[in-house]
Formats: C-alpha cells, sequence, structure tokens
C-alpha cells in the first residue's frame, strides 16, 4: 500500500496545519491515477492540479483558463475523489502551530533531555514533524483496526526538503521502537513532486479543503466540501490537535517510556 500526504497551512504562524492525504493499494493507485490525469485533460486542459494554483490569477491567465472553469475542474476532481472506490480511506491530522508552540514553550518538552534523548532532538522542533509522525502513525493504527494487515505501506510526502529529511531520520530512528502491533506494517517514507505524481495532487486537494474548513468551522458548505473528500467512519481517519490534547500528551511525555506513548494510538 502507499500513503500520499501533503501538507497546507495558512501562511502564517497563527493557523491550523494540516497534513492529509490518502491510502490505496498499489494498484488501485495505478487506477485512480488514470481517472484523475483524464479529468485533468478533459477541456479545458491543465497540466496539473493544486489547490493554490487554480485559486491564482496569474497561474490561471499563464495555462488559458478562466476562474469558473478553474472552479468546475475543481468540483470535477473533488466529485472524482468523493465517488472512488479505490481508495481504502483519507488520513487527517492538523495543530494549531500557535498552540504547538505555546505548549512547547509552557511545558518545556521540547527541552526536555529525558525525551530528547528517546526521540531526538528535532523530534519536536516543528508542527510539521510532529504532524509527520502523527498522520503516520494515524495510517498504520487505522490499517490495523479494518484488519488490512500482513502489507507494508509506504508514505510518499510532498517535497518539503530539510523539513522532510529531519521528519524522516527520526521514523527511520524510531521504527524498532514501533509498537509490535503496527511495527512490521510500517514502510519506507519518501518526498516527491506534487507537479509530476497524481496521487500527491489528490493529497493537496484534501489537505487544502480540510485547512479552508478549520479556518471557518462554522461555514457548511466548506464542512460538506471537506465530508465529501474525506469520507466517514471507516473512510475516514481524522485527528484534530486541540491545546488540551497537546498538554495531555507533553504531560505524559514527561513520565518513563515516552516512544511507547507518543508512537501509541494516538486517536485514543
Amino acid at each position: 500500500m502507499v500513503a500520499y500526504v501533503d501538507g497546507a497551512g495558512t501562511g502564517h504562524n497563527f493557523g491550523r496545519y494540516v497534513m492529509a492525504g490518502y491510502v490505496a493499494f498499489v494498484h488501485q493507485w495505478q487506477e485512480f491515477a488514470d481517472a484523475w490525469s483524464s479529468e485533468l485533460q478533459r477541456y479545458p486542459a491543465i497540466p496539473f492540479f493544486r489547490m493554490a494554483s487554480m485559486r491564482n490569477a496569474a497561474w490561471r491567465y499563464e495555462i488559458g483558463i478562466s476562474k469558473d472553469q478553474a472552479e468546475l475542474k475543481t468540483k470535477r476532481l473533488g466529485r472524482l475523489l468523493q465517488d472512488s472506490s479505490l481508495i481504502l480511506f483519507s488520513a487527517i491530522s492538523s495543530v494549531s502551530q500557535e498552540e504547538f508552540e505555546r505548549v512547547m514553550t509552557d511545558t518545556g518538552l521540547r527541552a526536555n533531555k529525558d525525551v530528547r534523548q528517546a526521540m531526538g532532538r528535532l523530534c519536536f522542533k516543528t508542527h510539521y514533524t510532529y504532524l509527520f509522525h502523527s498522520i503516520a502513525a494515524r495510517v498504520l493504527w487505522k490499517l490495523r483496526d479494518l484488519e488490512i494487515v500482513g502489507d507494508q505501506v509506504d508514505f510518499v510526502f510532498d517535497r518539503e526538503d530539510q523539513l522532510f529529511n529531519n521528519a524522516n531520520v527520526l521514523l527511520k530512528n524510531l521504527r524498532d521502537r514501533l509498537p509490535l502491533e503496527i511495527r512490521d506494517m510500517l514502510g519506507d517514507a519518501s518526498q516527491n513532486n506534487d507537479q509530476t505524481l497524481v496521487p500527491l495532487q489528490a493529497a493537496d486537494y484534501l489537505a487544502a479543503t480540510a485547512r479552508d474548513y478549520y479556518a471557518e468551522p462554522k461555514n457548511t458548505k466548506k464542512r460538506k466540501r471537506l465530508l465529501a473528500a474525506s469520507g466517514t467512519g471507516h473512510k475516514n481517519a481524522t485527528l484534530i490537535h486541540t491545546e488540551e490534547h497537546l498538554r495531555t500528551m507533553a504531560t505524559a511525555l514527561m513520565k518513563p517510556r515516552p516512544v511507547d506513548l507518543v508512537l501509541s494510538n494516538s486517536a485514543d
């Protein structure tokens, strides 16, 4: 299996950062990519999908589509995600950047020597690293809950260069200390380009849609759009990290065996 994951932020340090993506078997991704590519090529054709680009007037002018055409294309791609039976489930993990920094400062978790020794000095350096490990854990535990066992899942993230490299080093170091229930399911993690890799474009759609809703949680249209893209029940694995959740985690991690705690089923 492969989980394709993208991140979406608000462009400032006070908003909610989202990591989101979809999980499917390799052969399912191949079929999905064909359907997505066909929609990209449907008139008016676009070279790739990225939510930020579709909303950018200069980019639309460059490729020759109008705002209305871009919105229609986005809706069609969203409908493709909603109707697809090829995707096993979606995964979304998010945290307020402001709350994350406040908890890290207030609790001293980031500077705690025992935690740094057990989990690596970069583990809580950024919200990106925190969510990187959070969404990996969400995917693995969801697969176990669905009793999809016996296969490994690889993770492909949108390119973030050094941020990705730091987070991936930690994941590799922690692999042998994962709970036994999910250890053998974890494959490799890599980064790639969403302009050329179709499943990452789907992840971009989901991450941006989640970010839009979290910015306006009372907006019913945005909520419906997110639920259509993410699915519900067994098709969805979402974890919203509240400040209370962060503080509870920080308190727990100050106790013995921090690695076992942070890599447990955080959905509980």
